[in-house]
Parts: C-alpha cells; structure tokens; sequence
C-alpha cells in the first residue's frame, strides 16, 4: 500500500524530490528512500540528480510501466470504494473539501512545491 501511495504522490506532483515526497506521504526520509528503491528496482520510477540551490536532489519521475500501473487501476480502485462517501451529505463533504483544501495548502508551503 505504501508504495502505491508513493507512486500515486510522484504522478500528481511530477518532478518531486524525495524529501518532498517523504512530507506528503508522511514517511521518514530513510523510509521514502527504502519505498522509492523497491519501486525503482521494479521499474517503476526512475531517480535522477539534478541541482537544486546549488544542492544536488534526487528527482523521481515515473517510468512509463508505473503510469501504466496507476491509469490501469484507478477506475477499478474508484469502482471498489465508491461506497465510501454514500453516508456523507453534501454539507459535510463541502466542509471536506474545505479543510481537505487548507491542509493542502499547508502542505504546499512546507514542501515548496504546488499540491
């Protein structure tokens, strides 16, 4: 499941590094460096360095073979849990999005990078 997270993180925020992403998935970074492993050795992602502020960063990009594995699945995994929001009123999801929205926006600021 964390992988998939992972995976899930890196295509919504193309370009992400792992310190970044170690944030949004709310994993150390000795942690992220073990899941984005594993996923690179099944070719799923590649890592590239790049220079950031001077400071070298590990960028992580999606290989093709894990988009593939996301757009496969994500209407089987919305198909699935679709059932989740059927006791939740429309006021309640509107506050939702709301605090949904200003976590984002915290998040974006800690992590430098738009969510």
């Amino acid at each position: 499941m964390e992988q998939y997270i992972a995976l899930d993180t890196i295509y919504c925020n193309p370009d992400i590094c792992q310190r970044d992403l170690s944030k949004l998935i709310l994993k150390d970074r000795s942690n992220t460096g073990r899941i984005l492993s594993i996923l690179e050795e099944k070719g799923f992602i590649k890592r590239e360095i790049e220079t950031k502020k001077k400071r070298l960063v590990k960028k992580i990009y999606l290989a093709d073979k894990g988009r593939s594995l996301l757009e496969d699945n994500y209407p089987k995994i919305k198909e699935e849990f679709s059932f989740i929001f059927d006791d939740v009123t429309p006021d309640e999801f509107k506050t939702l999005r709301a605090l949904l929205a200003k976590v984002r926006h915290s998040l974006s600021k800690c992590t430098n990078i738009q969510i």
